[in-house]
């Protein structure tokens, strides 16, 4: 995973306003085991460009990925209750798969925990705009 999270903080200097990129260096770097790069740059991809965690393109092999990051970051969760951290990252991936009822849980414990960030906002949103979407409300 070395080789494309370089690739992912290359691209990310290159095109500091493409969300997409901060997510696949966060991705590489939580396959990694380095936690809080991955974070740092979930987190700052929500800051700058919301958006983008609905618009990464997710294969089988991405979304295998991507779901044992999520039970890394909910295994941390349950180590420490209140690691909002960790929470926001199953909320955040879970996002980036679509899968935004586990998120919105996932997310709502973190703000109850204080999670006050503005990325965990961002996301909260953008949760929200989806789940209205598929519900048919539109708002």
């Amino acid at each position: 995973y070395r080789e494309a999270r370089n690739a992912f903080s290359r691209l990310s200097i290159e095109r500091p306003e493409d969300g997409t990129l901060r997510i696949g260096y966060a991705i590489a770097s939580g396959l990694e085991y380095d936690a809080g790069a991955a974070v740092f740059a979930m987190r700052r991809a929500l800051e700058l460009d919301p958006i983008s965690v609905r618009l990464v393109p997710v294969d089988a092999v991405l979304r295998r990925r991507v779901l044992d990051l999520i039970d890394h970051f909910a295994a941390e969760s349950r180590r420490n209750e209140f690691d909002r951290d960790a929470l926001f990252m199953v909320a955040a991936l879970n996002t980036v798969i679509g899968e935004d009822g586990l998120a919105f849980f996932a997310l709502d414990r973190a703000i109850d925990l204080g999670d006050d960030d503005i990325s965990t906002y961002n996301l909260e949103s953008i949760i929200r705009q989806r789940m209205e979407e598929r519900m048919g409300t539109g708002r």
